[in-house]
């Protein structure tokens, strides 16, 4: 198992041949594995001379990629045959820390294992895959191919489809399909000009979705991003994409050969099912960092608050506090929080 400190951005360290190991962002919606050109050299991948193609992917700078070839692939104690690469000259400075994108290409050999509640990352091979604990919860199939994986699932206004499953997105869900139009009018979003693209007046939308389903799981409002334009589409086909702010309720095992993608509840997923409510960490306190329609709603709490206390016990911890939250039994749950002002008795209605 490798740590895993930013469950929103998951990535390990891969060696190519006898190089240095590189560090690479671990991206299910990137069909093919591209390294940026300085650290391909610096890791020994030599690129094989064929003729560039040119590449303008959705979120990442449009240039020039070359082949390259790696004479093995080893990710901790798992090791890939020689496979060919993509280089590209100047990606590692949109990618902040990493030094490429591990994709499909390679991801497709194995199973990819992202625990973001326990904050882990595991790799299996496929044929020694054995889930620790009870069965996942729900495996959910739509192959997309060779360079996709996509699960069922809904946006609340615009219709059921598929989402490309994308560890390598930060955000919980970008919605490319028709139906947006009239269900989040383009005059009701907050453009935001796209990085990195080389098109004038290229722009993304910034929409809060009523809500969102991923196979069986809902979820409440969400902010989310929208494209509008035919042209803009990620590949023409269903919702758009789920990003990790939406995978990091679950733990997520991608088989991208078999193209499925199984997946287990959380004890966050639960608490936001059933209060509606999102709980993290800050500075060492532990918050409530969202607060959507729900029990906690009613009670007049909108976010930022301290939690204190719960039904008496004093809260030590995020993952304590969920646990607390989910053992409550009866229709009311009593919480203490900290104010600007000072501190509050709570009490909500438990669903």
């Amino acid at each position: 198992a490798v740590p895993l400190p930013d469950p929103l951005r998951p990535s390990v360290r891969v060696a190519f041949g006898d190089g240095p190991p590189l560090e690479l962002l671990v991206d299910t919606g990137a069909p093919f594995t591209v390294l940026d050109a300085r650290a391909a050299r610096r890791a020994g991948v030599a690129r094989y001379g064929d003729v560039p193609l040119y590449a303008d992917p959705p979120w990442l700078p449009a240039g020039e990629r070359e082949v390259a070839v790696a004479d093995r692939v080893a990710l901790g104690a798992l090791t890939l045959p020689a496979m060919a690469l993509w280089v590209q000259d100047g990606l590692g400075a949109a990618l902040g820390e990493a030094d490429g994108l591990l994709g499909l290409d390679v991801l497709r050999h194995l199973l990819l294992d992202v625990d973001a509640p326990a904050g882990e990352l595991r790799f299996h091979a496929p044929d020694a895959f054995e889930p620790r604990g009870a069965r996942p919860d729900a495996t959910l199939r739509d192959f997309g191919g060779r360079h996709r994986v996509r699960v069922p699932g809904a946006v609340a206004g615009v219709g059921e489809g598929s989402f490309i499953v994308d560890t390598g997105a930060t955000l919980a869900a970008a919605v490319d399909a028709p139906g947006m139009r009239t269900a989040y009018p383009r005059r009701d979003a907050t453009p935001v000009p796209r990085a990195f693209s080389e098109r004038p007046g290229a722009v993304d939308h910034a929409v809060r979705l009523r809500g969102l389903r991923l196979g069986p799981y809902p979820f409440p409002a969400t902010e989310a991003w929208a494209r509008y334009e035919v042209r803009d589409r990620f590949d023409g086909r269903g919702l758009g994409l789920v990003g990790m702010g939406t995978l990091r309720f679950f733990r997520v095992v991608v088989d991208a050969r078999a193209g499925e993608v199984h997946l287990w509840e959380s004890d966050a997923y639960r608490v936001l099912r059933r209060y509606g409510v999102e709980i993290g960490e800050e500075e060492g306190r532990v918050v409530l960092r969202r607060v959507e329609r729900g029990p906690l709603s009613a009670a007049r709490l909108r976010g930022g608050e301290v939690l204190r206390a719960i039904e008496g016990l004093p809260v030590r911890d995020a993952a304590q506090a969920r646990r607390l939250l989910l053992g409550v039994r009866g229709g009311r749950v009593h919480l203490r929080v900290g104010l600007p002002w000072g501190e509050a008795e709570v009490v909500a209605a438990s669903r």
